[in-house]
């Protein structure tokens, strides 16, 4: 029995992979979109891309009010739509084709 289960154990492969996140000082918010496997990375006026099937990388600017900031809010992805919240409660805001609009 016990050779059972050290066979089983060396025998498991486990693969993980690295991504590489440049400009972290500048970074204010991670979130990621498991429903269409994207880890968003959100600086000051613009937020990257990484596709984590294909590690395709793309940059866009976020088009919002000057006062929001993404750095304050917990992102929340459900289903198709991805939504900003704020950490104190209150403030909602949906995040739609590289915009910010506050619901």
């Amino acid at each position: 029995m016990r050779l059972f289960f050290t066979l089983l154990f060396f025998t498991l492969n486990t693969f993980s992979q690295e991504v590489i996140i440049d400009d972290v000082g500048d970074l204010k918010n991670i979130a990621v979109d498991s429903v269409n496997h994207d880890i968003l990375l959100f600086y000051k006026g613009y937020y990257k891309k990484i596709n984590l099937k294909t590690n395709k990388k793309s940059e866009h600017k976020i088009f919002t009010d000057s006062l929001f900031d993404t750095g304050g809010f917990i992102f929340i992805a459900v289903n198709h739509s991805k939504y900003f919240v704020s950490d104190d409660g209150g403030m909602v805001y949906k995040f739609v084709n590289d915009s910010v609009i506050r619901i």
